[in-house]
């Protein structure tokens, strides 16, 4: 009787190892993270923003020039170019056509920095004016937080959570810091 029990639990552990140690084999070693790359605009694509005090804004792809994408900002003067590979904001073109570093550059700070990926972080200095009209230095930090499901008007899409903080190059404070949705249909 002792010999059957005994042969019956080495069994059971054997079985039991075996299981576990499968198990084992048939975990993923890494968790895959998902990232995006910068999308492909195409001449007329055009985005429409409403603030919460129901001010509008619009931009519109333009043109394709090499590298860069030229939008036409339709409440500005000067065009923004941004690069196709990371959507970065390089240059303004002016009305004469010339390329400028313009005063509105910390209007167009706020951009995603392709791939976009949690956890990742960028910062890029910009120039602007300050509330007495001379030039001023703004320092703008990204964090990718989160990829979250958001739901708007559209429907529900899931999207990375950006913080985005602006702080005046010269001070350790943040002069404000608010959140952006990024979502791609890809």
């Amino acid at each position: 009787m002792k010999k059957l029990l005994y042969l019956i639990i080495s069994l059971c552990l054997v079985l039991l190892v075996h299981c576990a140690t499968e198990q084992k084999t048939t975990l993923p070693t890494a968790i895959s993270q998902e990232k995006y790359e910068a999308p492909a605009w195409n001449v007329g694509d055009t985005w429409r923003f409403r603030y919460a005090t129901m001010r509008e804004w619009q931009i519109t792809v333009e043109r394709v020039e090499g590298n860069l994408y030229i939008l036409e900002d339709r409440y500005g003067v000067d065009k923004p170019c941004f690069d196709k590979r990371t959507l970065e904001l390089k240059y303004f073109i002016n009305p004469q056509g010339k390329k400028v570093t313009s005063e509105t550059v910390w209007f167009y700070g706020i951009y995603c920095d392709f791939p976009v990926y949690v956890g990742k972080k960028w910062s890029k200095m910009v120039s602007g004016k300050d509330a007495g009209g001379g030039s001023m230095d703004y320092w703008h930090e990204f964090k990718v937080l989160s990829l979250e499901e958001v739901t708007v008007p559209a429907g529900t899409f899931k999207a990375f959570k950006i913080e985005f903080s602006k702080r005046i190059a010269t001070r350790a404070t943040d002069v404000y810091r608010h959140y952006v949705w990024y979502f791609s249909r890809s």
